[in-house]
């Protein structure tokens, strides 16, 4: 998805069922509780695959979700296989940058690498990891109340900048 320098605006983005996007060259925007969902794949051989590109803002109330595979009801279920890079900005006013769902168990293949991007959030965690999921940083300057929060999962930080500018830790 080119956005060719140009903004869409939207009230949420789903990405789901193994889709492969690119997203670069201009900027997302939403309301306060726009989101950017990112459901994992049922099928391990076929993830869901998300990057965003350097050239790319995302400026949402919400930030980005990732969550399990998207049950026949429309609800988020406990697995799903997905991978998402984050190589530009997400700014966020009053929620996470990245949330992972706590919905997430082990059976989950998510691996989320955050390379080289910006993640300031104004109000809350930037990085919020509530389940199982891989969480690669490196070379990114993360800023929120509180930087990152781990509750599950695994997170490697390497060449990074991380600031709680909040009354937490």
């Amino acid at each position: 998805l080119n956005l060719n320098g140009y903004m869409l605006t939207i009230q949420n983005l789903d990405i789901c069922g193994g889709a492969a996007v690119t997203i670069r060259n201009g900027t997302i925007s939403g309301l306060k509780t726009c989101t950017v969902n990112i459901y994992g794949s049922s099928d391990p051989n076929k993830p869901t695959t998300v990057t965003a590109e350097e050239d790319l803002l995302i400026d949402i109330g919400g930030g980005i979700r990732i969550l399990g595979e998207k049950t026949e009801n429309g609800e988020e279920g406990t697995n799903g296989s997905c991978y998402v890079e984050l190589r530009g900005e997400v700014m966020t006013k009053r929620s996470p940058c990245v949330l992972v769902s706590d919905k997430l168990r082990e059976g989950a293949d998510v691996t989320v690498k955050i390379n080289g991007a910006e993640l300031q959030s104004g109000k809350e965690t930037s990085v919020k990891i509530n389940g199982c999921a891989q969480v690669l940083i490196d070379g990114a300057d993360i800023t929120g109340a509180t930087g990152i929060v781990m509750r599950a999962g695994e997170v490697s930080i390497a060449n990074s900048h991380i600031t709680g500018n909040g009354n937490t830790g």
